[in-house]
């Protein structure tokens, strides 16, 4: 033994490790009710042995224990659960961030509006849709895209006039092998 307090010594790093633990306890019932709150779990071990000076220095005799001590304070929580869940918020973070730039974009593009590019097309395609509907009629058989409404951008222009801009620049091939194409196609 070291001094005449050795014993003393032990009886007050067991008294420091069980208040610990007790302070740990306190801390968990305390926050039993709190949202998000993980149980802590204090992790008791023992303190360097003491070696006893003998003649054989093996390790395992000869050695006075010297007490305990709380090595660590661990939270008991489910790693897979942990994983999950910033899995999700990540995820979330993502959504959260798209979806912002979508209501900006709606913002910009003033959309939807009744002069908007959704009501737009509606109206192109239900023209297309009432000549579908009859095409033996020849008073439906008007460009579906001209009437009153003006696309964004656009103050004088009527829609048939874009409309038949679109149709020459498509009679205008890229590329050499586009003109044959485009001439079996329309049947000359």
């Amino acid at each position: 033994m070291s001094s005449p307090f050795f014993g003393l010594d032990i009886a007050t790093r067991s008294l420091r490790a069980q208040q610990t633990l007790v302070d740990i306890a306190n801390q968990n019932i305390a926050n039993a009710n709190t949202p998000g709150y993980s149980r802590q779990q204090g992790v008791v071990s023992e303190t360097m042995p003491y070696p006893i000076p003998v003649f054989r220095q093996s390790g395992a005799p000869g050695q006075m224990g010297t007490g305990v001590e709380v090595k660590e304070v661990n939270r008991t929580r489910d790693t897979f659960a942990d994983f999950q869940i910033r899995n999700q918020l990540s995820g979330q973070g993502r959504w959260d961030a798209r979806s912002g730039a979508l209501t900006q974009l709606e913002a910009v593009i003033n959309e939807p509006s009744p002069t908007g590019i959704s009501a737009l097309m509606t109206k192109y395609f239900s023209a297309w849709q009432e000549v579908a509907n009859s095409p033996s009629d020849t008073s439906e058989h008007r460009q579906p895209d001209q009437g009153p409404a003006r696309r964004p951008g656009q103050s004088g222009r009527s829609d048939g006039h874009q409309h038949q801009r679109l149709r020459e620049a498509s009679r205008k091939p890229q590329h050499p092998d586009l003109a044959g194409r485009n001439r079996r196609d329309e049947g000359e």
